[in-house]
């Protein structure tokens, strides 16, 4: 008698995401400014608008940039000019649902395309773009208009005029598009990519 075949898995519902990492060591960085964090209320540096994501620092040039998750990556980019965000990996997790952006980023190991597992490294932590060594790192739940997007620069289709202090049409855009990083990778029980072991932070 011949075993029955498994039912054929419905494409259009994702698979499990499985296991996730946190995208560097955090035994050999800190993290900056947070979340939603704005010049006006001293959470971020002076003459930013609001922080989209989360900052890994560290005098580490070189350290190692892991994928959070299994997916596909839409846009690995060199640096587009002095300041922005450098080189620039962004990738789609199907099985999430979201996006993560890594920039300024040393070196980039993965092109447009490629998929990538979880844990498998992306690139290295840089300065490109910026003038201190991190890893600035993105959660984001909706696809941006352009991989580079900035909520608080109209070049990457941000607020046009954006205003001094606190500006709600540039707060909408960050509310939008991205998610708290922290509390994404903590409620899920993420990795050290180096350690395998659950961290938080």
């Amino acid at each position: 008698m011949t075993k029955p075949l498994p039912p054929k898995r419905d494409p259009s519902t994702p698979t499990p995401a499985g296991r996730l990492f946190w995208p560097v060591d955090l035994s050999r960085v800190r993290i900056g400014p947070k979340f939603m964090g704005h010049a006006a209320l001293k959470t971020y540096r002076h003459g930013y608008g609001y922080h989209t994501g989360l900052d890994f620092l560290t005098s580490a040039v070189g350290l190692k940039v892991v994928s959070m998750a299994d997916g596909v990556v839409v846009s690995s980019t060199p640096t587009a000019s002095r300041y922005g965000y450098g080189h620039n990996v962004l990738i789609h997790h199907p099985a999430l649902g979201v996006w993560t952006r890594s920039s300024h980023l040393y070196s980039r190991d993965v092109k447009a395309g490629d998929v990538v597992t979880a844990g498998q490294q992306i690139g290295r932590v840089g300065d490109s773009g910026t003038d201190n060594v991190h890893l600035h790192w993105d959660v984001i739940k909706l696809a941006l208009p352009n991989p580079r997007f900035n909520p608080h620069n109209p070049a990457t289709g941000g607020v046009r005029t954006p205003r001094s202090g606190l500006d709600p049409v540039e707060e909408a855009l960050v509310r939008k598009y991205f998610q708290d990083p922290l509390a994404f990778l903590n409620a899920r029980s993420a990795l050290n990519p180096v350690t395998q072991k659950v961290a938080h932070a």
